[in-house]
């Protein structure tokens, strides 16, 4: 959790627009008669130098804190992350370490409304909590219920970092109620905002569920999360079904059990994980595995498969050989999955 701060904090340093020279002496007016908000555009050009202007920390530092003085909310927050920045030992530093200054311009910022701010101070309270230990004594539990407010606070807002946070202390109930449901609810909104560590939290919080439901849900899970782009979720649940040809018998047959899946829905997962291993989603690249999930769902009749497919067919004509043993390709015949005439006639169907 030590690099999140990085993550959480680090980007959020304000992009310095490209300017005129006639704007930029405007900045410079504006700021000597103290406006708050030139104050902190300046401090950020300062901070890494612009056109002929040099980089200059100690004005740049000089300039921020006269900004949060100010009031100035997205000031406050910066200056906080400067005083709690960690840097290696020996490493250029604008501002000491300080953890309480920290938490001191953070909060004013988050107070006044920054949800920026809320986020970032929910997280360093949590870290405070953590490092106390939850259970040592009752300044912990307050760290606790401080960081949820606050991070309730940067949800609200739509902070997809502090929805997840937040979801984290509700599946453990850390500061809040525990309540599994809203943490599934919070996880899967900041997913729907592209943040992708709430896919792990889905998974941890739910994995164990999706596991242990029938194929066809499971499925139907895995081919909802690969529509949100949460290839990590869907990718642990295509690998879970039992799929054609993957568990063929040592005799060289089908399972006797046969499939759980019907063909048109194996064929579905077989194309899902032939993109993921195509493009890495979820799981490392595997060019061999993606033409095989291909080409088992071409031969089961998926239509976007067998484009994918017959295009390979066109540069490679032999490739079913260098993909299957000759006992795979039987055994895929006998279970009615015509490898031979099919494959051939995959080239033709576009």
């Amino acid at each position: 959790m030590k690099s999140l701060i990085y993550i959480i904090l680090g980007v959020l340093a304000p992009f310095v627009a490209t300017a005129s020279q006639s704007s930029l002496e405007e900045v410079r007016r504006k700021a000597a008669g103290g406006d708050a908000e030139a104050l902190y555009h300046l401090s950020m050009i300062y901070e890494r130098g612009f056109d002929t202007i040099p980089a200059d920390s100690a004005l740049s530092v000089r300039l921020l804190r006269q900004a949060a003085e100010l009031g100035h909310t997205p000031a406050q927050n910066w200056l906080g992350y400067l005083y709690g920045l960690e840097t290696p030992p020996g490493a250029p530093r604008l501002l000491p370490h300080r953890r309480d200054s920290a938490l001191y311009w953070i909060r004013l910022a988050a107070d006044a409304g920054d949800a920026k701010a809320a986020n970032n101070l929910g997280y360093l309270l949590l870290e405070d909590a953590e490092a106390q230990g939850e259970d040592a004594d009752s300044l912990s539990a307050d760290r606790l219920r401080e960081a949820a407010a606050y991070l309730s606070q940067a949800a609200d807002a739509g902070l997809p970092a502090a929805i997840t946070m937040l979801g984290s202390l509700y599946v453990g109930g850390r500061g809040v109620e525990r309540d599994s449901v809203h943490a599934d609810s919070l996880f899967n909104v900041a997913l729907g905002k592209g943040f992708p560590d709430a896919q792990l939290h889905l998974l941890n919080l739910n994995g164990a569920r999706w596991m242990d439901a029938p194929e066809t849900e499971r499925l139907a899970i895995a081919e909802h999360y690969a529509g949100l782009r949460a290839h990590v979720i869907a990718t642990a649940l295509l690998e879970s079904l039992t799929l054609l040809p993957d568990y063929i018998s040592a005799e060289d047959s089908v399972s006797p059990a046969g499939p759980v899946l019907s063909l048109e829905e194996q064929a579905r997962a077989h194309t899902l994980l032939g993109h993921a291993y195509s493009l890495g989603l979820g799981t490392p690249y595997d060019h061999k595995a993606s033409n095989r999930h291909f080409a088992v769902a071409a031969l089961m009749g998926n239509p976007e498969a067998a484009a994918i497919f017959a295009e390979t067919l066109d540069i490679f004509p032999d490739v079913m050989t260098s993909l299957f043993s000759p006992a795979e390709l039987a055994a895929m015949e006998a279970a009615g999955l015509d490898t031979s005439a099919t494959a051939a006639d995959l080239r033709h169907e576009e």
